[in-house]
């Protein structure tokens, strides 16, 4: 160790540390597509439950749901 370094060692140990500066943190929002989730037939099996060979029937059964949702906003429109 030279001189120079053990003279601010020294001297540093005497004077008290000083706060130190906190950087601020940015966060950022990871955003991700969804895309995936419904392109491959592992995720297609996970989202709807159902192995490849009842897919006609899950799309079946959406497109049903779809159609009745879509009567009863209709419906409720009327009403009002």
């Amino acid at each position: 160790m030279d001189a120079s370094r053990s003279t601010n060692l020294a001297s540093s140990n005497d004077e008290r540390p000083k706060p130190q500066i906190l950087q601020k943190l940015e966060r950022t929002t990871l955003r991700t597509s969804r895309l995936l989730d419904f392109c491959s037939e592992k995720e297609l099996i996970a989202q709807t439950g159902h192995q490849t060979d009842a897919w006609p029937l899950v799309v079946l059964k959406e497109l049903v749901d779809n159609a009745l949702d879509a009567c009863e906003d209709h419906r409720r429109k009327e009403i009002r």
